[in-house]
């Protein structure tokens, strides 16, 4: 199946245009894919953004973008918001400011599942791409969320969790796929998930800043709850002691 259309929502709040344009550039400049560029503004950026007139300045044959006033704050909702405007069945990717999606080929993929991993690297570490999920579902995001391509469901973000809802998200859109498989099947299935499109495509995530880097320790709290939710107490003490280790390897004796 070759991908011909991709949503692209990007929420924008107390960043520079420089941020942004960073993000948009190699969305202008390729030529595989049409895609539609929803960029969902807090209202402090209002004046920014209409006196740079992106919407105008950076359409393509490929490329259209589209500014949208966010109805509620946060980073979910304004996600919510574009999700509820996109047809079932649309492929969209959430990019953040600051992201860089380079689209270095068209991009097929040859299973059926409804999400498409897209290889990715950290700002902080180039040299390293991740392909595939690099954990248990059980113990947390095991993939960066704003490298996953997923298929418009009925499934909307918990605007209940401030940093921690693309977790929640991931688990009920992967429920929702083993549901509507029918089949005998669990979680298990996608524990060692990979992409097919590693020379089509790769994301670098702005791993330098944002909220997810400011309140770790708030968004490992609310993964812990969601581990609970779903997974039961058991799996929310291996989560912690996941944490943990994961922590100590990063310690130079």
């Amino acid at each position: 199946m070759e991908l011909y259309n991709l949503n692209v929502i990007t929420p924008f709040k107390d960043l520079s245009l420089k941020t942004l344009k960073k993000t948009i550039s190699p969305l202008r400049n390729q030529n595989y894919i049409h895609i539609n560029h929803f960029i969902v503004y807090d209202n402090s950026c209002e004046d920014l953004l209409l006196s740079s007139n992106l919407s105008e300045n950076v359409a393509t044959d490929f490329y259209n973008v589209r500014e949208i006033c966010a109805e509620k704050s946060g980073i979910y909702s304004p996600i919510n918001q574009v999700l509820e405007k996109l047809n079932k069945e649309d492929f969209y990717l959430v990019l953040g400011a600051g992201d860089i999606l380079n689209i270095r080929n068209k991009i097929e993929t040859y299973n059926q599942d409804d999400f498409i991993l897209i290889p990715y690297c950290l700002s902080s570490d180039r040299e390293k791409v991740i392909n595939k999920f690099f954990s248990s579902i059980m113990l947390g995001m095991p993939y960066c969320h704003n490298a996953i391509i997923f298929k418009k469901n009925n499934l909307l973000y918990n605007k209940n969790y401030k940093l921690a809802s693309d977790y929640d998200y991931l688990i009920r859109y992967l429920f929702e796929l083993l549901k509507n498989k029918n089949e005998n099947i669990s979680l298990e299935f996608f524990e060692n998930y990979s992409s097919e499109i590693s020379d089509s495509a790769l994301v670098t995530y702005d791993s330098e800043n944002g909220l997810s880097k400011e309140k770790r320790i708030e968004g490992y709290r609310e993964m812990a709850i969601i581990v609970l939710k779903y997974f039961g107490i058991f799996k929310v003490l291996i989560f912690c002691i996941h944490l943990i280790l994961k922590r100590f390897k990063y310690i130079k004796i």
